[in-house]
C-alpha cells in the first residue's frame, strides 16, 4: 500500500498541497502581470483616449492652483503628483506602471476573495486564471483612465470588508468613488445590506465602522475642497439629461444641446417629465443600455472580433447571477453582489458602455466561480 495514505504522512500532504496551491496562484499572477505589461509597452497600442487629456488638464490646472471640474478629481489629483515627482516625458509611462501593478493586484484578491468564501483553493486559482485573462481586464490596463485604479480600490474595499476590516473598508470604497462616480450607489447599498445582516447577529456596530470610514473620505474630499486643491464636480445632472438622447446603437455620447435652459436647470423634473411623455421610448432605450452593458455590444463601430470578446461577459454575468441566487441569504454573497448592482442601476438608467462594466468586473468573476462550489462550504465559510 502506498505509504503516503498513511495518518503519518497526512500532514506533509497537506503541508505539500498547500505549497502546489500557492506556486499555482503564483504563476498565474505572473502570467497576469506578464501579459498586462507587455499589452502597453510592447505592442505599441495607444496609452490616450480624448479623455486622458481631460484627466491630464485637470491636473495641471490642480498644479497652477486654479483647479477645474469635469470628471472625478481622483485621477487628475493622482496625475498631478506624479507630474510633481517625475519628469514629464516619464509621467506617461509611471501611470500605465501603475496600471500594471493595480491591476496584477486585483488577480491576486479575486483569488483570495473567492478562496475565504468557498473554502477551495482550487476555485480560487480558477478565479485567479479567468481575471488574469479577461479581455477586457487586460485591454483597459494601457489607458490612462480611471478605470484600473477604481477597479483596483473597489476589489480591495469589498477584500477587506470580508476580511471584518470595516473602517478601511469604507474609507477605501470612498476612494473608489473619488475616481468613478458611477461607484456612488455602493455606499448606501451596501450599508443598508450590512444593517441587514449585521442587525441580524447583534454586529450592527461594524457596519457604522464601515460608516464611519467612508465619512472621513468625504471628510478628507471636503478639505481638499475647502484648501482649493480641487473643484466641486456636479455631472449627474448633465448625465440625467444626456441619457435622454442616449443611442446605444451608436454609442456616441450625446449631447444636451436640444434641451431648454429650464429644463437643464431641473434635470430631475425633465427625466422623469420625458418618462411620461415617452414611454415607450424611454423603456427601449433603457433596455438597449442594459444589453449594451452586459450581453451582445451594439454598436455597429465594433469588428465581429472585438464584439466576441466583449460579450464573453454575458455568460460570465449568468453564472455570476446564479451565483447571488443560489446563496442569496449569505451576507458575503450581497457583498459581491451589491457594487454590480449599483453600477448596473446607474447606467441602465441614464448611459451604458462596455467600458463600464470594468470596475465590477473582478467581483462579478468571484461570483461566477463561487456559483461552481457546493453551497454547505459556503455556509460554513460566512458562518465563521
Amino acid at each position: 500500500m502506498d505509504s503516503s495514505l498513511y495518518p503519518k504522512n497526512l500532514k506533509n500532504n497537506i503541508q505539500s498541497l498547500g505549497y502546489v496551491t500557492f506556486a499555482a496562484l503564483i504563476l498565474v499572477i505572473m502570467l497576469g502581470f506578464l501579459i498586462r505589461f507587455t499589452l502597453p509597452f510592447i505592442s505599441g497600442l495607444v496609452w490616450f483616449s480624448t479623455d486622458t487629456y481631460d484627466y491630464i488638464n485637470m491636473a495641471d490646472a490642480i498644479i497652477a492652483g486654479h483647479p477645474i471640474a469635469k470628471f472625478p478629481n481622483g485621477l487628475p489629483l493622482l496625475i498631478a503628483i506624479i507630474k510633481i515627482f517625475v519628469k514629464p516625458e516619464l509621467m506617461p509611462k509611471v501611470l500605465i506602471f501603475i496600471n500594471v501593478i493595480l491591476s496584477t493586484s486585483i488577480i491576486w484578491m479575486a483569488a483570495l476573495i473567492t478562496t475565504k468564501i468557498t473554502n477551495k483553493k482550487f476555485i480560487g486559482i480558477i478565479t485567479a486564471l479567468i481575471v488574469s485573462l479577461y479581455p477586457n481586464q487586460i485591454n483597459y490596463t494601457r489607458f490612462i483612465l480611471s478605470e484600473v485604479p477604481a477597479c483596483f480600490l473597489l476589489t480591495l474595499s469589498i477584500f477587506l470588508f470580508l476580511k471584518k476590516n470595516f473602517f478601511l473598508s469604507g474609507f477605501i470604497l470612498f476612494l473608489a468613488t473619488f475616481f468613478r462616480s458611477d461607484l456612488l450607489l455602493v455606499f448606501p447599498l451596501l450599508f443598508a445590506i450590512s444593517l441587514y445582516f449585521l442587525c441580524k447577529n447583534d454586529k450592527i456596530a461594524k457596519a457604522f465602522y464601515f460608516c464611519t470610514g467612508y465619512m472621513l473620505g468625504i471628510l478628507f474630499s471636503f478639505m481638499l475642497l475647502n484648501y482649493g486643491v480641487i473643484a466641486s464636480t456636479n455631472r449627474y445632472g448633465l448625465e440625467i439629461l444626456k441619457s435622454l438622447n442616449a443611442d446605444s446603437l451608436k454609442e456616441e455620447y450625446p449631447s444636451i444641446a436640444n434641451f431648454k435652459e429650464d429644463e437643464k436647470l431641473h434635470p430631475i423634473r425633465t427625466y422623469i417629465q420625458f418618462i411620461l411623455n415617452n414611454p415607450t421610448t424611454y423603456l427601449k432605450q433603457r433596455l438597449f443600455a442594459l444589453e449594451n452593458m452586459w450581453g451582445w455590444p451594439l454598436a455597429s463601430n465594433r469588428n465581429l472580433i472585438a464584439k466576441i470578446l466583449i460579450a464573453i461577459r454575458f455568460p460570465i454575468f449568468i453564472l455570476g447571477i446564479i451565483g447571488f441566487w443560489k446563496y442569496r441569504n449569505n451576507f458575503d454573497a450581497w457583498v459581491l453582489f451589491i457594487p454590480i448592482l449599483a453600477l448596473s442601476i446607474i447606467h441602465v438608467a441614464t448611459y451604458s458602455s462596455p467600458r463600464y462594466t470594468f470596475t465590477v468586473e473582478p467581483l462579478l468573476i468571484c461570483l461566477a466561480s463561487i456559483s461552481l462550489s457546493k453551497r454547505q462550504l459556503i455556509n460554513e465559510s460566512i458562518r465563521g
